[in-house]
């Protein structure tokens, strides 16, 4: 992994390429630094609404038709879970035979040497030949009448727009990890965001749930009778070489681990706060070691016997190692998806506490995973199973492996590829 010097600089080189004023570099370096310490597939990255609408350069003129891949940040602090997620079924892909151009919208791009190092730990090759790289910040973009997009970010769609006019296809790839608009308060890039899922494509959605609510809702296209049918689905996979139950040490402190990260809003990290507040005052936690990871907090006083303290950065080996090393979870998220820290808290066995909200029920949470306590997003209801879960016997907790979901990438993304093969083909003709 890169230095963290080198990551500051990067930020500076990035911050300086949006900010339009010196009030603005700050705000936006703030910003940066701040999602910069998120992980368990956070965004790292978030646009100015100003910026979100531009089209994209480009240029007709590339003779061989590739599958772009559009992700905001072809760097290595910006790629978190779902960019992740986008490139590893890209890399599949092009195993598969499939060209692939990997394309870095927003965000100056690391060398090919420094991300195919990130990229053999999504599929384990040394390197594909039929995988290129474009960095649409400083050249234009070259393709060709059948080229094929595949957005994976809701701003990322709006920079496609012109670019898909160029070519044959009229419609373009949507990899949908979340309810994106959710990411902001009503604004113009709530409404930017939802705009996008009128727009003309076809739909790779992360997790069944989260397309249950889109059709639900109705939202853009998921409202068209059918549509839903041509969207090609796909569980997250959790990874079993790192997450899976262990012994927990004799004698040591229980641990209660908070996912905090208070510039998530939805996180809902006031609420996860003022739950262990409450469980604290009620003497539950008392002898507990509490400890927050996501974003640096400080230190909070929770009671006069009780405090949360900020985890360090760690690597996510020893990030995996910690989440193992829980007796007990807390990680809310105001959104129709899971979310990583939740899935592999359980994948670990170790109890957890998040929150309902739509599709995202008790009964689908129960469905994934026993190890998953379930609550409203509020303050009584988190609080309350907090304490159940406390009191719940340690006996209790599985020594195997239990959760309905992939145990690796290939188990998850594999399955998908044919399909998706089928629509691009589907899209040229």
């Amino acid at each position: 992994m890169r230095s963290f010097p080198r990551r500051v600089r990067t930020f500076l080189r990035v911050a300086r390429g949006v900010a339009t004023s010196p009030r603005s570099f700050v705000r936006d370096l703030r910003i940066l630094l701040g999602r910069y310490a998120a992980r368990g597939g956070g965004v790292a990255y978030l646009p100015e609404t100003s910026h979100v609408t531009r089209s994209l350069p480009f240029r007709v003129g590339s003779d061989e038709p590739h599958l772009n891949v559009m992700v905001p940040g072809l760097a290595d602090w910006a790629l978190t879970g779902g960019p992740n997620t986008a490139i590893a079924l890209a890399l599949r892909l092009a195993r598969n035979g499939l060209p692939v151009r990997l394309v870095s919208t927003d965000v100056p791009a690391d060398e090919p040497e420094e991300l195919w190092r990130h990229f053999r730990t999504l599929l384990d090759v040394d390197r594909l030949d039929n995988v290129s790289i474009a960095d649409a910040t400083k050249a234009p973009v070259a393709i060709g009448r059948d080229d094929v997009f595949l957005a994976t970010a809701w701003w990322t769609v709006h920079g496609l727009k012109e670019m898909l006019a160029a070519t044959s296809a009229r419609e373009f790839l949507y990899l949908i990890q979340d309810f994106e608009p959710g990411f902001y308060p009503w604004s113009t890039s709530y409404a930017f965001a939802l705009q996008t899922y009128a727009f003309p494509f076809r739909a790779i959605v992360n997790e069944r749930m989260l397309l249950d609510h889109f059709v639900e809702r109705r939202i853009g296209r998921f409202g068209e009778a059918g549509f839903a049918d041509t969207a090609a689905v796909f569980e997250p996979a959790v990874d079993e070489r790192h997450f899976y139950p262990e012994p927990r040490p004799d004698g040591r402190r229980l641990r209660l681990l908070f996912y905090a990260r208070p510039s998530a809003p939805r996180n809902l990290f006031e609420i996860g706060l003022d739950a262990l507040r409450a469980a604290a005052a009620a003497g539950v936690l008392d002898g507990w070691e509490l400890l927050a990871m996501g974003e640096k907090i400080g230190t909070i006083r929770l009671s006069r016997d009780v405090v949360l303290k900020s985890a360090p950065w760690l690597s996510f080996d020893e990030y995996a190692a910690f989440v193992r090393s829980a007796d007990l979870g807390l990680a809310l998220m105001l959104s129709p998806h899971t979310g990583y820290p939740v899935l592999e808290f359980a994948a670990s066995g170790v109890p957890v506490v998040t929150n309902c909200y739509s599709t995202k029920t008790r009964d689908t949470l129960a469905a994934i995973s026993p190890a998953i306590a379930a609550a409203e997003p509020t303050v009584e209801s988190v609080g309350a199973a907090l304490r159940q879960s406390v009191e719940r016997p340690r006996a209790d907790r599985p020594t195997e492996r239990q959760i309905s979901l992939p145990g690796s990438w290939d188990e998850s993304l594999e399955p998908l590829v044919p399909q998706v093969r089928e629509i691009i083909a589907e899209l040229r003709r």
